[in-house]
């Protein structure tokens, strides 16, 4: 993280020496100035972007205090296939949970760094596109959502096909993520599988809606135990999106109606009015 970051500052560095200079009468001194507009351009034109991205969220049932997870998202394109993503994450937490004394609750929850592979696959030349990463999250000595699981990283490898039919996009991933624990926790192996599939309808250059849904399966062992547990839920996210420039914001209902527990399958109990409703804010700055 820290040789990105250093980078970008070296780019903006470089960046602004292109300036422009107004020279006086003499015995007066010269004056310069920076071309803000210019610099941004060049930053744009350069390998690296720099996205903000905040997710806001309350419980359905309750509503009482929300959740606010903030991304910083600096990423470098690589080539034309590949690119780098570092994302710190911070939380600001107003539900009563986890507020304090002084309110809303300011978190650093995780850093993720993030490797992707586009166009594995291409709709003009296969008929489908297929895109990859491997997903890597460097967690606080304590998970924030997760006090007692003491999670230190987790790894992942996601594959996702998409296909595209006039105004209609289909996406069908399917991913693997393993945690490393702390030494000392309880749980000492957990891994996590699974599968999504999204479709989403333009209605034009601005509104689109869509459903995002996921199947996913959670093992943990224990020293406490000799086999595994496992967990499964379904989730749904039906959403609304809205997009103009570099700004992009969306409505979401999250709801997780199916659980089962080592193969014991039922709906959740008041799964709707246990479901969350957001809204995410995106901001391209270059």
């Amino acid at each position: 993280m820290k040789r990105i970051i250093l980078s970008l500052a070296m780019i903006a560095s470089t960046l602004a020496f292109a300036e422009t200079t107004t020279t006086t009468a003499p015995g007066s001194a010269a004056t310069s100035t920076v071309d803000s507009s210019s610099i941004l351009e060049k930053l744009k034109a350069s390998p690296f972007s720099l996205n903000l991205y905040t997710d806001n969220y309350t419980n359905t049932e309750k509503r009482n205090g929300f959740t606010s997870e903030n991304y910083v998202n600096v990423k470098y394109k690589i080539d034309k296939y590949h690119s780098i993503k570092v994302s710190p994450i911070i939380v600001i937490d107003n539900t009563p949970q986890y507020k304090d004394g002084n309110g809303a609750k300011t978190t650093y929850l995780q850093t993720d760094v993030n490797l992707y592979r586009s166009q594995i696959l291409t709709e003009e030349k296969n008929g489908v596109a297929l895109s990859a990463g491997l997903y890597n999250s460097i967690y606080k000595n304590t998970n924030y959502f997760e006090n007692s699981g003491g999670k230190a990283s987790r790894h992942g490898l996601n594959g996702t096909f998409s296909k595209t039919f006039g105004k209609n996009s289909f996406s069908l991933g399917q991913s693997i993520y393993v945690y490393n624990r702390n030494s000392g926790q309880d749980n000492i192996s957990q891994s996590y599988f699974s599968t999504s599939f999204a479709y989403s309808y333009s209605f034009n250059d601005y509104v689109s809606a869509g459903v995002y849904n996921l199947w996913y399966s959670y093992d943990a062992a224990t020293k406490y135990s000799s086999g595994y547990s496992t967990s499964e839920s379904f989730r749904t996210i039906p959403s609304v999106y809205f997009s103009y420039g570099d700004l992009a914001a969306s409505l979401y209902l999250d709801a997780t109606p199916l659980r089962s527990h080592d193969g014991l399958t039922g709906t959740a109990a008041n799964w709707l009015k246990k479901s969350y409703l957001g809204v995410t804010v995106s901001y391209n700055v270059f």
